[in-house]
């Protein structure tokens, strides 16, 4: 019995240890160039090509995804609603007018910066990626997790 159980602990210690995340060299060094002053807090394996890492800039929690190549995607966080651009609140607004806003990150890619909103709106969660502008870029009702990219006015 004894030694079923030295086994058990043992075969559960290494499928744990095997089963810790680290990305590769060039991503690691690519995250240390980006971000010279955070400290990775955890590495997850998003795709075959993708890396995110957790980590803390400034007393913030941030999430960054890098290529498998090293190559920075983008970097996210959550803000709080009065930081949301009136732009971006204003169209919101519009569009939802009864919408409660339940989470807002910000996100940074080579491509600009976005804001990705979850709503509660008619019974409904939404989330909505909108530009700095306020354009609406995609929605889809999180229940079904279908992305839908067509007129952001339907």
């Amino acid at each position: 019995m004894r030694i079923l159980i030295i086994f058990m602990v043992g075969f559960l210690m290494f499928s744990f240890v095997g089963c810790q995340k680290k990305a590769p060299q060039s991503v690691q060094d690519a995250f240390a160039e980006h971000f010279p002053e955070a400290k990775a807090l955890g590495w997850d394996k998003e795709s075959d090509n993708e890396w995110e890492v957790d980590f803390k800039f400034n007393g913030m929690e941030y999430s960054a995804l890098f290529s498998s190549d090293g190559i920075w995607k983008e970097t996210e966080h959550e803000i709080g609603k009065n930081e949301i651009p009136n732009e971006v609140y204003n169209s919101i607004k519009s569009i939802y007018p009864n919408a409660d806003i339940d989470e807002v990150e910000l996100m940074e890619s080579p491509k600009g910066v976005h804001y990705e909103m979850e709503l509660e709106t008619s019974g409904e969660v939404l989330e909505v990626i909108l530009d700095s502008s306020g354009t609406i870029l995609s929605k889809k009702d999180t229940e079904d997790e279908d992305e839908e990219n067509d007129d952001p006015n339907d």
